[in-house]
């Protein structure tokens, strides 16, 4: 049986007769030097570590030992310093290395703690299939724990629907065959499983019904974020909700969910340099003390969960803060320092970084503690608070270093979060991210960083040609997989949509935003028209001086969400302007023959814009009546004229 000892305890238990040199000799300081024991004090994302220790000065040591809780293990010697690996139990491990000169005479360092990071427990795996009117669960494929290797003892089965109703037991056992939910909507099955030791671990699948039909929704190997689909992002900084800030977005929960929107994805909260937006993480396991606690996150993701809303939080793994502790103290200590293998580096030993973000050292995922924190990361958001996926920032970079990497961490996300939503922070048009788990990818350029949309706006003429051609170079490279976030605004655009190109061209371009194929994301305060940039650490004046947008966007969502054909794949642009700024496209549902078109003028001049159906539709679905216009707009059965800078929404009767 192995004894964890805590930290406080450690040094005086090595000093206790059962770890102690034998009484012939006396341990003292060592002549002209001391006893080096490296790495210095660390956090260990691993079982074991590999520790060194050299006698400074006098003429070396004849051999080295390394006392911990476990016993005494003797170091390999490599010229003048010896080397051994060490186990790593969770929480803390007291390290005292020993050396011996050459005259027997014995040498000890001061004690070093080496903080075991991960949980020694079973890896869960949840399986499904639907079989007739039943559902069959097989944890069989579950992992006994990595370190200790002990037995399953029990497989525990639950169920849960939607997103807030609380879990109910449904057995145990390694497989268990259940009946389907006769009624539809969201189901997660969540299995524990237990070892003899006590460890466990939970993983979950997702199944669907609708229609008295099951399908199978992720947990089997991906994320399935159905929602995604019908549903609109929101990005929350929260700080520009008031303070605390967790506790201010929690009461603007009501607003958002009478906006309907689906998930919002809150802007980085770990704790981070101070004054940093949040991209300079100091510490990924902490929530921002200047945002709130665990328990104020805890409350929120609990409340927009009771409202039907999701949160989904942006995951920083491309790299650090340079005032992180763990590179800190590689700065201060070099090679001594357990963490310096934590960074990237060029052959010469310097830190690299992307663009001009030194203060953002790249980490080092050829080593595997770094994988193994970053995993660590993703799941423990998701275990202790509840949350619903992540906006993986600069995912580009590990596609660029590690690429194998990615694939096994969003797998280990599906494994314990069917539903989760996982962003990419990388072109839609690269189809590496639909191929290794993401969801949803940014609808970029080939090149790094620029939207899709960026110029589209720029000019006055030919708005309608540069869109259409954006949104189909997009289509034609990636079908639309991964779905492409699609934004006017986000962190990155700087002064918002509407201080760039005013009102009355904002609202034609939302409508594009909201009926077109993809991922819709509003940032903060887009409904209500809201002039600031995102990184000037200041929240707007006034967070809606357009209070009639407020409503314009509710309608529009509304809209997306219930109209089948509106968040479909189809799409077929059947007008784009040459001499006009008029935009007419048809919107197709996956599983249905009903139709929606848009029609849009983004010009300054009326225009009239020919309807010309597509053969293939039937004469029911070509019955269209409006549901969204803008005054002005008038209709015949060839043609929609609209007013300058106009709209109107047709669906199927």
């Amino acid at each position: 049986m192995r004894l964890r000892i805590p930290a406080a305890l450690a040094v005086s238990v090595l000093s206790s007769s059962c770890a102690s040199p034998p009484a012939r000799t006396e341990a003292r300081a060592a002549p002209g030097g001391q006893v080096e024991l490296s790495p210095a004090d660390a956090d260990v994302w691993a079982f074991a570590i590999d520790v060194r220790a050299r006698l400074a000065g006098g003429g070396g040591a004849a051999a080295c030992f390394f006392d911990t809780n476990h016993g005494r293990t003797g170091g390999v010697r490599r010229d003048d310093t010896f080397t051994a690996t060490l186990d790593v139990d969770e929480g803390a491990n007291g390290v005292v290395a020993t050396c011996r000169d050459g005259r027997g005479h014995e040498f000890r360092s001061a004690p070093a703690v080496y903080t075991g990071k991960l949980r020694d427990a079973p890896t869960a795996r949840a399986l499904a299939t639907a079989a007739g009117r039943s559902i069959v669960l097989d944890g069989s494929t579950s992992q006994v724990a990595a370190h200790s290797h002990a037995a399953l003892a029990r497989f525990s089965w639950s169920v849960r629907r939607g997103l807030s109703r609380p879990a109910e037991a449904l057995g145990d056992g390694s497989r268990l065959e259940v009946p389907q939910p006769t009624a539809d909507g969201e189901y997660t099955y969540e299995l524990r499983v237990t070892d003899t030791r006590g460890g466990s671990d939970g993983a979950a699948v997702g199944v669907d019904v609708e229609g008295g039909r099951a399908a199978i929704a992720g947990g089997n190997g991906a994320t399935d974020a159905e929602w995604a689909r019908a549903g609109v992002v929101y990005g929350v900084i929260p700080p520009l909700f008031g303070a605390p800030p967790l506790r201010a977005v929690r009461e603007a929960l009501p607003e958002l969910a009478h906006l309907g929107v689906a998930a919002l994805w809150l802007s980085p909260l770990f704790e981070a340099a101070e004054g940093d937006f949040g991209y300079a993480v100091t510490d990924s396991l902490r929530v921002r003390s200047d945002y709130g606690t665990l328990q104020d996150l805890r409350d929120l993701v609990g409340d927009a969960h009771g409202r039907g809303l999701r949160i989904v939080l942006d995951f920083v793994p491309n790299h650090t803060s340079d005032a992180h502790r763990y590179y800190r103290q590689a700065a201060a200590l070099g090679a001594r320092s357990h963490y310096y293998g934590f960074y990237d580096r060029t052959p010469a030993g310097t830190p690299t970084h992307y663009f001009d973000w030194t203060n953002l050292p790249n980490l080092n995922y050829r080593n595997p503690e770094v994988r193994s924190l970053v995993t660590a990361v993703g799941l423990d958001w998701i275990r202790d608070a509840g949350i619903d996926g992540y906006r993986v920032d600069a995912a580009w970079g590990l596609c660029r270093r590690a690429p194998s990497f990615l694939s096994r961490w969003t797998a280990e996300i599906a494994r314990v979060a069917p539903r989760a939503f996982l962003l990419a922070e990388a072109s839609a048009r690269d189809p590496f991210y639909v191929q290794n788990g993401f969801t949803a990818a940014y609808d970029w350029t080939e090149e790094l960083g620029h939207a899709a949309w960026e110029h589209v706006f720029d000019a006055p003429d030919g708005v309608a040609r540069r869109l259409d051609d954006a949104v189909e170079t997009t289509r034609r490279i990636s079908g639309d997989r991964p779905p492409p976030l699609r934004f006017l605004n986000d962190n990155d655009t700087g002064a918002r949509f509407i201080t760039r190109h005013g009102l009355a061209l904002t609202r034609v371009a939302t409508i594009a935003l909201l009926t077109l194929p993809g991922v819709p994301l509003l940032y903060s305060f887009d409904e209500g028209g809201a002039a600031f940039e995102p990184y000037d650490e200041r929240a707007p004046s006034v967070r809606t001086p357009h209070p009639e947008l407020v409503e314009f966007h509710r309608r529009l969502i509304e809209l997306r969400r219930d109209v089948a054909s509106l968040h479909g794949p189809g799409l077929e642009a059947l007008y784009v302007g040459a001499h006009d700024e008029g935009y007419v496209y048809l919107r197709r549902a996956a599983a249905s023959a009903e139709v929606a078109v848009v029609a849009l003028n983004f010009g300054a001049g009326a225009a009239k814009l020919p309807l010309a159906l597509p053969a293939d539709i039937g004469a029911k679905e070509r019955r269209l009546r409006s549901v969204f216009a803008s005054e002005g707009a008038r209709r015949d059965a060839a043609s929609v004229e609209l007013p300058p800078f106009g709209y109107e929404i047709l669906v199927s009767d």
